[in-house]
């Protein structure tokens, strides 16, 4: 299953997108300017997503990330997406990579209103891809699961109110993850087990 390039690009009457398991492909700027679009969820099985694809989605405030692991190496993917709104990103417990730039916003008047990044129990997680959250300014808080091991080089620069962030402790990248956040930023260190990664799946090309 696919979603063609530009499929509902600057459709204002779409206010929820419900998307099937099974589908593989969401195309470039499949939902671009979709200004009222308030609810999506990404599911597992999405395993390419097009530059652009919910760029300027304003109003987006909940966003549902199943895909186990995106392998398109796109950037923009949400930028600007909740500018109007307050987006909260609910992380499934499945998925295995965030892909690089997934929120990547230039500071300024339309950056993503990102606001919580909420990760369910028994996450898969082990990365998150360089400039992940980058310019996500309005983040305070977050706290990966234990089973992250590698942090991209800016995955969450120019965080300006990021004032914690609990990381484990043999994370990768982490003197290059948290440039420009707050001056009061806390950054704590989690010891983890090793059996924390036994039932741990890698993330292929």
């Amino acid at each position: 299953l696919e979603i063609a390039a530009q499929a509902f690009n600057g459709n204002a009457l779409i206010t929820r997108a419900v998307l099937p398991y099974g589908l593989k492909i969401i195309g470039k700027s499949a939902f671009m300017d979709c200004t009222a679009l308030r609810s999506v969820n990404i599911p597992e099985t999405v395993t390419n997503i097009g530059t652009m694809a919910f760029r300027n989605c304003t109003c987006l405030e909940d966003l549902q990330y199943d895909a186990v692991c995106v392998v398109s190496a796109v950037t923009d993917i949400f930028s600007y997406a909740g500018a109007e709104a307050e987006l909260v990103l609910t992380v499934g417990s499945a998925v295995q990579s965030l892909p690089p730039c997934l929120f990547f916003s230039v500071s300024g008047n339309n950056s993503s209103m990102l606001k919580e990044i909420v990760f369910e129990e028994n996450s898969s997680l082990k990365s998150v891809g360089e400039m992940a959250f980058s310019g996500c300014k309005y983040i305070k808080r977050i706290e990966l699961p234990s089973t992250v091991e590698v942090l991209g080089d800016c995955a969450f620069e120019g965080c300006s109110n990021l004032e914690y962030a609990s990381v484990p402790s043999n994370a990768s990248g982490l003197d290059g993850a948290f440039i420009g956040v707050s001056s009061d930023f806390e950054l704590d260190l989690k010891v983890v087990a090793v059996s924390a990664y036994k039932d741990i799946l890698y993330c292929a090309d």
